[in-house]
């Protein structure tokens, strides 16, 4: 008996020394036939599917599967507009990937905004939201009926299933579209490759705006901010900066020292 439990050891060993490989991605799918937009946030295991899954991710993404986990900075917004029951729905989501530091930085995060004929009718996150301890991995928009349907769950309930409905909203002729009267906000995702003692970022226009101020970044700190149109900053190294818009390519500054910087769209 002893022999054997000696040769099964090394395989019990290996087994829980074995990690999680997974990853995750955000399912957008439209079912006009029953009237429902359904949205949810999907898991897979094992180093086949895994690698299947992050080498084909744009080809995944022309089937409403989009990834969650990819580079940090690499910031995204998917839009999607359906036409049902004589409405018309638009779909924003917005995916910020693991920025890899601080509390939470290993996991996503995602929000999800939905307008019913131009009228916002339901703003939350969908999967993992660290901060509040809530996990929402399942969406679904009832067109017909103007009603949002959520499943949620935390660390000490099961699943909860949630309901609500917008009111008709009845938007007047010859308004203005909410871009007009108010641009819509593009996200900076920005970071550094060095350290860097300081960084300002202050969102220009007409009202007073706050001055966003991040002390002693590091080599991989990342930050997000929202901004309409323009911004203006300052770094103690303008060299060591690198940022994207809405997730395009990455940019950099030219020079090097403290300097002042502008972006405009």
């Amino acid at each position: 008996m002893k022999r054997i439990y000696l040769t099964f050891l090394p395989f019990l060993v290996c087994h829980f020394l074995s990690a999680d490989y997974y990853t995750e991605f955000i399912k957008y799918e439209a079912q006009p036939e029953f009237s429902r937009i359904v949205i949810t946030y999907e898991t897979i295991r094992g180093d086949r599917a895994v690698d299947h899954f992050k080498e084909n991710v744009r080809k995944y993404e022309k089937k409403n599967m989009f990834h969650t986990r990819g580079r940090t900075g690499d910031f995204r917004e998917i839009t999607r507009v359906e036409k049902m029951d004589s409405q018309e729905v638009k779909t924003i989501i917005k995916i910020f990937p693991p920025r890899g530091m601080g509390m939470g930085g290993a996991v996503p995060k995602c929000e999800l905004k939905v307008f019913i004929d131009g009228a916002l009718i339901h703003d939350s996150t969908i999967g993992l939201d660290f901060n509040a301890n809530l996990n929402t991995p399942k969406i679904v928009i009832h067109v017909q009926n103007r009603m949002i349907e959520t499943y949620t769950c935390d660390n000490t309930s099961g699943i909860k299933y949630n309901f609500m409905r917008s009111n008709n909203l009845i938007q007047p002729q010859n308004q203005l579209s909410d871009d007009e009267l108010d641009p819509p906000l593009s996200c900076l995702t920005i970071w550094v490759v060095e350290d860097a003692e300081l960084l300002l970022i202050e969102q220009e226009g007409k009202e007073d705006k706050p001055i966003h101020e991040f002390m002693n970044m590091k080599l991989g700190d990342i930050q997000y901010v929202e901004f309409k149109e323009s911004f203006r900053g300052y770094c103690s190294d303008v060299a060591v900066i690198r940022f994207r818009i809405n997730g395009g390519i990455a940019k950099q500054i030219a020079g090097n020292g403290p300097g002042n910087f502008r972006w405009e769209e």
